[in-house]
């Protein structure tokens, strides 16, 4: 005669099921029967370490979130502060309502890993989004004709501004005196901003896409990972750069920061038109081109990317640099440059995707399996004439004013008198 076996199921409660073969679960062949056996954590040994065990916990809670809490626009995480000014801190909050996340959604319009339409809309402490949109969040509220919608963006508004107001005082008094903290880097890093900085003693204009604390062989770091507009042979998109911001004690002017928010350059306007005018330069030169060239290129050897200097200055062997003047005739081909150094092809995301942060970050990261590549003049003869046959390079794309702004500041080519493939700025 059959019989069952009661089986314990994650909320405390029973299922039956069926055993045969003389009503003896354990003459039953290995995965046969057909249920749940809900096993659970035991509590811990001196050493933290713990087994699993078949007895129901007994000293659980009730969970706090449930049908109840479902009706309430919001639900606020609070945890022990220990910031010596209150008693408790917001973990995290939870925007239910619907009307809100609707409003939340311009507020907040194409930031990136924020999606307002989900169901469990969570916004996790320093809240960064909502620091950098606060005026957005303000003149939203502002604005907001409907009551009810209203009503619910300043319950939201009352609720954060009492959990930020330190921190939007202290991110407004360090703008008024133009100076930042590393803990405080974020406050004025929102993504999207064009971000300054100098590489290779070139002004870059970057465009952030996230920004975030990290740990390096150098220290703690403030991370910018960037975008700018490069060529890859036959299309303008966007490459990928990181620039480093290293752990510093007290404040220190923003204009002094290894990259900063280009609002903040002590001369903007000039910046910005000699950005735009090299933008411009570097868009006509994309393609193929015979120019003169005479400055400083950047190779690539075994160990890294090589500077060389057009004076024949050299600079000390150990920062991998050598004494060799580029001071000759060369073709700007990126496409031949994919070409004939597959491991450092230019690679890029779609321009028309320019707003999205999912972007494919360009090989231009020094890894190389050797030397420049030498290849013999015939072969890379034949290459240049048939793309001179070949008018396949007219470029489709016009680039805006933003986009210039951005622009890479080298150009890929091959030394005809070096015989060797390098990156001029």
């Amino acid at each position: 005669m059959a019989r069952t076996q009661n089986i314990a199921v994650s909320n405390g409660t029973t299922t039956n099921v069926n055993t045969s073969n003389g009503g003896q679960a354990s003459s039953a062949k290995v995965g046969m029967i057909s249920g749940v056996k809900n096993l659970y954590e035991g509590k811990p040994d001196s050493r933290g370490r713990s087994t699993w065990v078949d007895k129901y916990p007994d000293d659980l809670e009730e969970a706090a979130e449930n049908a109840e809490t479902t009706r309430y626009a919001l639900l606020v995480r609070n945890k022990k502060s220990y910031d010596g000014r209150k008693k408790l801190e917001m973990d995290s909050i939870i925007v239910q309502s619907p009307l809100l996340k609707k409003s939340l959604g311009h507020v907040l319009n194409d930031y990136p890993g924020v999606t307002t339409s989900l169901d469990r809309l969570t916004f996790k402490a320093p809240f960064k989004p909502l620091v950098h949109r606060w005026a957005n969040l303000v003149a939203t509220l502002e604005a907001e004709n409907d009551q009810e919608a209203k009503s619910h963006l300043d319950l939201f508004h009352r609720t954060m501004e009492g959990e930020l107001q330190d921190d939007l005082k202290a991110r407004d008094d360090y703008i008024v005196n133009k100076v930042i903290t590393w803990s405080t880097c974020w406050m004025i890093f929102e993504p999207g901003t064009t971000v300054f900085a100098v590489e290779d003693k070139e002004n870059r204009a970057l465009r952030l896409k996230n920004g975030s604390y990290i740990s390096t062989q150098c220290g703690p770091a403030f991370s910018l990972d960037c975008e700018y507009i490069d060529w890859d042979g036959e299309h303008f998109g966007l490459g990928s750069i990181r620039k480093l911001i290293y752990e510093f004690l007290g404040t220190k002017a923003i204009s002094k920061l290894t990259a900063f928010p280009l609002q903040y350059h002590e001369n903007l306007v000039d910046v910005k038109r000699e950005l735009i005018e090299r933008g411009r330069v570097f868009e006509k030169l994309s393609g193929y081109h015979y120019k003169h060239y005479e400055g400083v290129a950047v190779g690539q050897g075994a160990w890294g990317p090589i500077k060389y200097n057009v004076c024949g200055d050299s600079f000390p062997k150990g920062n991998g640099t050598q004494d060799q003047q580029v001071d000759s005739r060369i073709v700007l081909d990126t496409y031949a440059w994919n070409r004939f150094n597959p491991n450092r092809q230019v690679q890029l995301s779609a321009l028309s995707q320019q707003l999205q942060h999912d972007v494919s970050p360009t090989h231009d990261d020094g890894c190389s399996d050797g030397d420049d590549s030498d290849y013999e003049d015939e072969e890379l003869d034949t290459v240049f004439a048939n793309e001179i046959d070949q008018p396949g390079q007219a470029r489709s794309q016009t680039l805006k004013k933003d986009h210039l702004l951005l622009c890479s500041a080298m150009l890929r080519g091959y030394s005809l008198k070096n015989k060797k493939w390098r990156k001029q700025a």
